[in-house]
């Protein structure tokens, strides 16, 4: 019988440890969109990643703004995929741009 408890206990903790270290599923929202010719993906917050496609045949560019701040802007080769890693605040876009 001591053992069915230590067993019962150890599970419990077991399950509770896990529970503790979940992240809501609100607080990992990814973001997915298509720009021009980018497939973009990614989180808001302090410090994010940018993932991107370029699905033309052609270098074009992707930029990360803010109004007319722009935080980082560069060129993609033709059929590239790449990250780049910035800070999205509140009301920053991931946008196409003629040129950098």
């Amino acid at each position: 019988m001591r053992l069915r408890t230590r067993a019962a206990i150890l599970v419990a903790v077991a399950t509770a440890a896990v529970g503790l270290t979940t992240v809501p599923a609100s607080a990992a929202t990814v973001h997915r969109a298509h720009i021009h010719c980018f497939n973009i993906s990614w989180q808001n917050g302090w410090s994010a990643t940018v993932y991107y496609h370029n699905t033309c045949g052609s270098t074009q560019h992707i930029a990360v703004a803010k109004g007319s701040d722009t935080r980082w802007c560069g060129a993609v080769k033709a059929h590239a995929k790449g990250h780049h890693k910035t800070w999205l605040p509140a009301g920053a876009k991931v946008v196409w741009r003629k040129s950098c």
